[in-house]
C-alpha cells in the first residue's frame, strides 16, 4: 500500500506577531540612521558654506593684488557729482579709498554729463546728491563684483551690460542683478561697457539680491549663502588694513550713524554688534578689544537658521562668553573653519 506525503498549504502572509517585529526592528534602525543621514546632509552643507568663504577670500585677495588694498566695509558713492564736494567724514574717507584704487578717477563725472546710474536702476538718485550708501555685505558683492547688469521682473532690462544709453530719468524695481566687473578706464571705472577687470568671483546670480530693500539711502544688493532657505547675507567687516575695524560703542539703533553697522536695515543684530572679538565680555565694547582677524576682515554667515545672533567675544575653545549662543552658534565664518559651535 503506497502512503501519499500531506501537501502544507503554502504560507501567503506575515502573522500579526511577525509584522510588528519587523516594523519594530525598521523603527530602531531609522531611529539611528534618521540623526546620522540628517547630521552629514549639515554638515556637507555646511562645508560648502566653508568651501564659498575660502573661495571669498581668494578673491579678495585678488582684488588686494589688483588694487593694493582690502574692499572698506563701509564706502559712500554718489550718482551726482556734487555728492563728491561734501565734507563729512565718510564722504573723505570714500574719495581717499576710490583714489587708492583708481588714482585717476573723475569724480566729476565728466564723459557722464555729472551723474552716474551706479545702482542700475534706470533713474539717478535724488537724496543727498544721490548718494548711496555701501556697507558690509554690500561692499563684498560690489568690490568683488563691480558693477551690475539689471533686468526687472519681467526679465527686461534696466541697464544692460553695454551701459551705452544715458538712464531713462524713471526708476524701475531691480529683481536680477549681473555682475560686469570694473572698466578698464582709469577715470571711469564704474561705468558699465568696453573692456572689464574683474568680477573678482563668479557670483550666482539667483542668490544675489537687495536684502535690505534700499532703506536709509541704501539700494544696492547683498550676497546669500547656498544653505537652503537662506534670507540673510553674508556679513563682511574690514579691519581696513590694520587700522581698526569701524566700531562705534555709543550706537544703540540703525538711526545712529554708520560705523560697524554691518547690517543696517536688517532687523537682527543690531548696528555695533555682528563683530566677533577675542576678550571678556566685559570689554566687547571697549577700544582694547581684539578682534578676530585683527589686520584683515571677517565674513559671517548666519548659518541654516538665517540669524546673525549678536557677535561680540567668542572663544575657539570654549565657545560663547556673557551671550546666548543658540542663534549665532551655527554662524559659519573665514576664521573659524566651519560652524562656530558644532556641538
Amino acid at each position: 500500500m503506497q502512503i501519499k506525503n500531506k501537501q502544507l498549504a503554502p504560507r501567503t502572509a506575515f502573522t500579526m506577531v511577525e509584522l510588528v517585529i519587523v516594523i519594530a526592528i525598521i523603527a530602531i534602525l531609522m531611529a539611528f540612521l534618521l540623526p546620522a543621514i540628517g547630521g552629514a546632509i549639515t554638515s556637507a552643507r555646511n562645508a560648502t558654506v566653508v568651501s564659498e568663504i575660502s573661495n571669498l577670500e581668494k578673491a579678495i585677495g585678488e582684488f588686494k593684488l589688483k588694487f593694493g588694498v582690502e574692499p572698506p566695509s563701509r564706502i559712500y558713492l554718489y550718482e551726482q557729482e556734487a555728492g563728491w564736494d561734501r565734507t563729512d567724514l565718510i564722504t573723505r574717507e570714500s574719495k581717499a579709498f576710490i583714489r587708492q584704487c583708481w588714482p585717476n578717477f573723475d569724480f566729476d563725472y565728466t564723459d557722464q554729463s555729472g551723474e552716474l546710474d551706479i545702482n542700475g536702476n534706470d533713474a539717478i538718485e535724488s537724496t543727498d546728491d544721490g548718494r548711496i550708501f555701501l556697507n558690509g555685505a554690500e561692499c563684498l558683492l560690489f568690490f568683488l563684483g563691480g558693477m551690475c547688469a539689471t533686468e526687472d521682473s519681467t526679465g527686461a532690462a534696466l541697464r544692460d551690460a553695454s551701459g551705452s544709453t544715458p538712464p531713462s530719468g524713471t526708476a524701475g524695481t531691480i529683481e536680477k542683478w549681473f555682475p560686469l566687473g570694473f572698466s578698464t578706464n582709469p577715470s571711469s571705472p564704474f561705468v558699465r561697457g568696453g573692456t572689464r577687470v574683474g568680477p573678482f568671483y563668479e557670483f550666482n546670480s539667483d542668490r544675489i539680491g537687495d536684502i535690505n530693500g534700499g532703506t536709509l539711502l541704501r539700494a544696492m544688493p547683498e550676497y546669500i549663502d547656498p544653505l537652503p532657505g537662506q534670507t540673510s547675507p553674508y556679513l563682511y567687516a574690514s579691519s581696513h588694513g590694520g587700522r581698526g575695524y569701524n566700531f562705534d560703542a555709543t550706537a544703540s539703533s540703525a538711526g545712529d550713524i554708520y560705523n560697524v553697522d554691518l547690517a543696517l536695515g536688517v532687523s537682527s543684530p543690531a548696528p555695533m554688534e555682528m563683530i566677533y572679538i577675542q576678550s571678556a565680555a566685559s570689554t566687547e565694547r571697549s577700544t582694547s578689544a581684539t578682534p578676530f582677524n585683527k589686520n584683515s576682515y571677517q565674513i559671517i554667515s548666519p548659518g541654516l537658521d538665517n540669524q546673525y545672533g549678536t557677535g561680540g567675544a567668542y572663544d575657539k575653545d570654549d565657545g560663547f562668553t556673557g551671550f546666548d549662543d543658540q542663534v549665532q552658534k551655527d554662524n559659519i565664518t573665514n576664521f573659524s573653519g566651519g560652524v562656530l559651535d558644532p556641538s
